[in-house]
């Protein structure tokens, strides 16, 4: 099988190693990964400007664009190969709830999806290392066929790996994280007009987090599986109400 691997902590990440080592020994893996770190870069696309592909070897190449990016440039024909799947990870840190809108990990997944290619995010616990970087790859290298089995050309499958797995996995509903962000502020003594900001937060408060989420499954040491939807939906009941609105508003004014 060909597989194309990339992410959005950068080509020289671990967690992309180990995942590549690891299919390697029973597939063949291309890899199309930015060429530093584009945490948090959501599903941003370069369009003003040159994207640079550099090959590393014959079957790996670094990207200065964004995750989005390496995948969308790689099956337009960056990359020599069209692959029966596209895997974005192994991300350092969770990749759970409402976070998975900012994740470039996610994002890249997304963007394998948009060209009906099964597509899985994974991601494992941690800020700090040791990160449970093994156990995700034998994850996916063990449930592979299963998991594109899984898969449908509506949803990305957005999986996450606990510190320690107690051997299960279980599908799980997204979870509603909430975070108490505050600005660091410097002013610059030398340029008085100059103020640097720094975002900085911690979890707060977790929504929906009953026993189907991905939060507190993880916090039970299961590895989770969300199929997560690759397009936006519109709010059903807030579509009713607006469409009654317009028709009485219609109504009114042809009286």
């Amino acid at each position: 099988m060909n597989i194309l691997l990339t992410n959005d902590d950068g080509i020289d990440s671990d967690g992309l190693k180990q995942l590549a080592e690891t299919l390697r020994k029973e597939h063949t893996v291309w890899i199309s990964a930015p060429d530093t770190e584009r945490s948090a870069s959501s599903h941003g696309i370069t369009i003003r400007k040159d994207v640079v592909f550099t090959a590393v070897d014959e079957q790996t190449f670094s990207c200065s664009g964004t995750p989005a990016d390496c995948i969308l440039f790689a099956l337009k024909g960056a990359v020599p190969v069209v692959p029966d799947v596209v895997i974005s990870g192994i991300n350092k840190g969770y990749n759970i709830g409402n976070d998975i809108v900012y994740s470039g990990t996610v994002a890249a997944a997304r963007q394998g999806a948009f060209n009906g290619i099964p597509s899985i995010a994974v991601s494992a616990a941690g800020f700090f290392p040791p990160f449970p970087f093994r156990e995700a790859a034998d994850f996916i290298c063990s449930h592979l066929q299963e998991l594109i089995v899984l898969w449908n050309k509506e949803i990305i499958l957005n999986i996450n790996i606990p510190e320690e797995p107690n051997g299960s996995w279980e599908a799980a509903s997204l979870s509603l994280l909430s975070y108490g962000n505050t600005l660091q502020i410097r002013k610059s003594e030398i340029e008085p007009d100059r103020v640097t900001y720094s975002l900085l937060g911690e979890l707060e408060r977790i929504g929906s987090a009953h026993d189907e989420s991905d939060y507190r499954k993880l916090q039970a040491g299961i590895i989770t599986v969300s199929p997560v939807s690759i397009y936006p939906t519109c709010h059903e009941e807030s579509i009713q109400r607006l469409d009654r609105h317009l028709k009485q508003s219609i109504r009114s004014a042809g009286k």
